[in-house]
């Protein structure tokens, strides 16, 4: 988990959907952990951000901000 993961995790805990900047590593299983305790909730962040992330979830680009779903 990167720095940046902490830091926003602390700002979900809020319950209201946050930006979150696509990191290098960063999967969306791995991002789902961070914010739902799951990673079983990557489909919801890759339903949210379609626009952002075409339909491969599997190619996400550094830099892509992500619309991470409350």
């Amino acid at each position: 988990m990167t720095d940046t993961l902490q830091e926003q995790q602390i700002v979900s805990s809020e319950q209201q959907d946050v930006e979150y900047i696509v990191q290098t590593g960063d999967t969306l299983a791995k991002i789902a952990q961070v914010y739902y305790g799951s990673e079983s909730g990557w489909s919801k962040i890759h339903q949210a951000n379609l626009d952002a992330i075409g339909e491969n979830p599997h190619e996400l680009q550094v830099g892509v901000i992500l619309n991470i779903p409350a």
